[in-house]
Parts: C-alpha cells; structure tokens; sequence
C-alpha cells in the first residue's frame, strides 16, 4: 500500500481465516505476466480467451444459441456480428486478467494503465454532496474491464469504498490484496449474517464515500419480497435496445441519501485501459411520499441510468459481457 493512505476499514476478510496457499502461484503467475512486452501480453489472453470459448462450447451451446436466434444488441451493434460471443470472452478474460496482473503490478505502472484522463463528472459530484456530507454512486455496465473501476477511482485518489459479500478463501484474499495496494476501504458482508449490501453502501454514502453498483443486472434472490421502490422483479427498462430487468440499487441509493449517480465503464484497447465517465444523474424526487411515488421515481431514475449506460455498450459492443451470459444465466435476453 501506499503511505498515506488511511487503514481499511471495516471487515476485510484477512484476519479471520488461513490465508490460501494458492496465493503464491498466483502471485508468482502475476510477477511473471508482468514481465511480458505489454502486447505480448495481450496476444497470449487473446489465446487463452479463444481456448476457453472452444472449451466451453458444449457448457453454454444453449446460451450462445439464445444468443444467435435473439438477434442480441451486441449482435446488432458489432461490426464482428458472426463472432461476438468470443469477442466476449475475450474481454472477459482481460477483465479478469487485470485483477491478476494488479497483484505484483508496480504503483506506476498499474496508474499507466488505470489513469483517468477526465474525472470532472465525478468531482463534480463529489462537490455538490459536499454540503450534505454524502459521496457518490458510480454506476457501470457488465463491460470491458469492469471489475477494475474501484481500483481505478482509488489509485487516482478518489475515496472509494467497497462492499462484498464474502468470497471463497482465494478469491477472498485477492480482493483483499487488490483493496490494500489501491488504498480501498473494503468492508465485507456475511452472506449469512443477515446484513444488508445496499445497507452498507448507504452508510458509505452518507461519510462521503465513492460506491460503485452494477446498473444493467438483475438476480431474483429466493424469497425476495417486494419493497418500498423495487420489487423481486427488479425494474424493467429499455438497455441498449432491448426490454430487461435491471437492479434498483443506483436509483434506491440516490433517493436515500441524496448522492449524485456517475456513470462509468472501463474500456478496453488489447494492453491499455480507458475510464470514462458521464454527466451525473441526480434521482427523480417522488411526487408523493406514498409507494406508487417512489416506485415512479425510481422508474424514472433506472431508466435514465439505463440510456447513459446505453452510451458505453453501443461504444463497444463486443465488452459487454452480459447478453451472453458470460456474467450470469439469470438475465433473460429475450425481447419482451
């Protein structure tokens, strides 16, 4: 970690269990895929992104035959229309790359990579919730290199809070690792423990924290009840083109605590990276204090979301990871 930078706070998930011994390899593999000419590199994840695609042709024929006979938007968008499944893969294979990479990377060279040309939105942001003391929602697409925006906001100095539920013992001790180099405050939930994400987030919110939430993704959970702005449905919206359910969280947030939304994607060209973010997008303010007002204003809100969220995917179609089902099998693709 870098001096000057506060501890993290909350639970980080370090103390409580025996570190994995895998963590060595890993870190080895890491040290030595950094040593490697950047576009070298990337040639070698296009490899192994093509070799897992092939690999899993018979586990996901289902799914990538959803994906063809749907006519999905990233096969309306892609200028690559008859291989967009294994242009998924392979950003998926970057995406997860960049966690690796960062383990063993130098300070300097993982800002190269990560440097946000333009932040203005999200200090903008920051400054019109400075009086009220709350912070910021980012808001991003299942795209490019998505799993790195927290590493991102926190090496260009942006307070930036995490919140996860609890991983298994590698996976756990990565994020723990990544949030230590990039100064991230981690605070991790017990799946088990009853405690609530959204809950968590709103309390970074309200200390002035950054929090990132996906906003093109939606899992029913068993037993979900409706509540106040959402339902076990999830909010229906029109995203790049196609009718799907979308997760209220960033909307939900906004209305709480009173944060800005930004939204944000992290694309990807072969070896670089490149952060963008859009104008912040403040919450619909219901016109009543009932249910059916704020379950409109959340309404109103996600769909704004949404169409700036739109912007990203229809920039690089073949990043998004979601049509096919790379990230999850829950997510219908079908037009409604």
């Amino acid at each position: 970690m870098r001096r000057g930078h506060p501890p993290l706070a909350g639970k980080s998930g370090a103390g409580d269990q025996r570190p994995p011994l895998l963590r060595y390899p890993l870190v080895v593999a890491s040290k030595l895929f950094g040593l490697l000419p950047a576009p070298v590199a990337d040639a070698l994840l296009a490899a192994v992104a093509r070799l897992v695609y092939w690999r899993g042709r018979a586990q996901h024929l289902h799914v990538l035959q959803d994906f063809r006979d749907n006519v999905d938007p990233t096969a309306q968008f892609s200028s690559r229309k008859w291989r967009p499944v294994q242009a998924m893969y392979r950003a998926l294979v970057r995406n997860a790359n960049d966690a690796i990479w960062f383990l063993a990377a130098p300070h300097d060279a993982a800002l190269r990579r990560f440097r946000i040309a333009d932040p203005a939105p999200i200090h903008a942001a920051l400054e019109a919730g400075r009086a009220a003391g709350v912070g910021v929602i980012v808001a991003f697409p299942h795209l490019g290199s998505y799993a790195a925006l927290p590493i991102v906001l926190a090496l260009n100095g942006l307070p930036t809070t995490v919140v996860a539920n609890r991983q298994r013992a590698l996976m756990q001790w990565v994020i723990h690792r990544g949030a230590q180099k990039a100064g991230l405050e981690l605070i991790v939930v017990e799946r088990t423990g009853g405690a609530s994400i959204t809950a968590a987030m709103a309390d970074a919110l309200r200390r002035g924290r950054i929090v990132a939430i996906a906003g093109d993704y939606f899992r029913a959970r068993e037993g979900t009840q409706a509540t106040q702005g959402g339902t076990s449905a999830g909010i229906h919206v029109d995203l790049a083109g196609i009718k799907r359910p979308v997760g209220p969280g960033p909307a939900l947030l906004a209305l709480r605590t009173g944060a800005l939304i930004v939204p944000g994607a992290v694309f990807q060209h072969r070896h670089q990276r490149e952060s963008v973010f859009g104008e912040p997008i403040a919450a619909e303010v219901p016109l009543g204090g009932d249910d059916h007002s704020v379950r409109d204003a959340v309404q109103l809100t996600s769909q704004r979301v949404a169409d700036a969220l739109a912007e990203f995917i229809r920039r690089e179609p073949d990043q998004w990871l979601m049509p096919g089902g790379l990230v999850s099998d829950s997510v219908g693709r079908r037009r409604r």
